[in-house]
């Protein structure tokens, strides 16, 4: 009998628990994994402004994928030279960042910038937050512990039960 009941009560926590976790991995684009992540956020305020370096199409389709699915987002293309001057709250690199681009990252400009993702990337290098990558069909992501815990964001710590759960 005392086993029914606890199989009963694991059974219930398993179709609670398992969606949650399982909703990570058959993600099929980046735009909805990056939107995904960020749900996890806390900020301060409403409207965030989403910085996409180098990369207009992929800005034009973060910024439908937003509108489409009601996220308050302001997506916009920035290029390396006015990155520094820009105030973005999150940068999307769509390929490996160079040693300027991770130079201006770093400077005392961008301190205020708390996220930061990578396309196509499974090594979080630098000072790059969250990478995301192909894995089979889907994508998936990685965390840099190191730049998360000197950045000034405050992250819902099951994004990384989300990580276990895609690798």
């Amino acid at each position: 009998m005392y086993f029914l009941k606890f199989q009963k009560i694991f059974l219930c926590l398993c179709f609670v628990l398992f969606p949650m976790c399982s909703s990570a991995v058959s993600i099929k684009n980046f735009y909805e994994l990056t939107f995904s992540i960020l749900s996890y956020v806390k900020w301060d305020s409403e409207n965030q402004i989403f910085c996409i370096l180098n990369n207009e199409q992929v800005a034009s389709n973060f910024s439908k994928y937003a509108s489409d699915n009601h996220y308050n987002y302001k997506v916009y293309s920035v290029s390396d030279k006015h990155l520094s001057k820009s105030p973005c709250n999150i940068i999307f690199f769509t390929s490996n960042i160079s040693a300027q681009q991770q130079n201006i990252l770093l400077s005392n400009n961008l301190k205020s910038i708390p996220i930061s993702f990578i396309l196509d990337n499974s090594d979080c290098d630098a000072s790059i937050i969250f990478c995301i990558y192909r894995r089979k069909d889907d994508f998936t992501f990685n965390v840099n512990l190191d730049a998360l815990s000197q950045s000034h964001i405050h992250i819902d710590p099951r994004v990384l039960l989300l990580v276990k759960e895609t690798n």
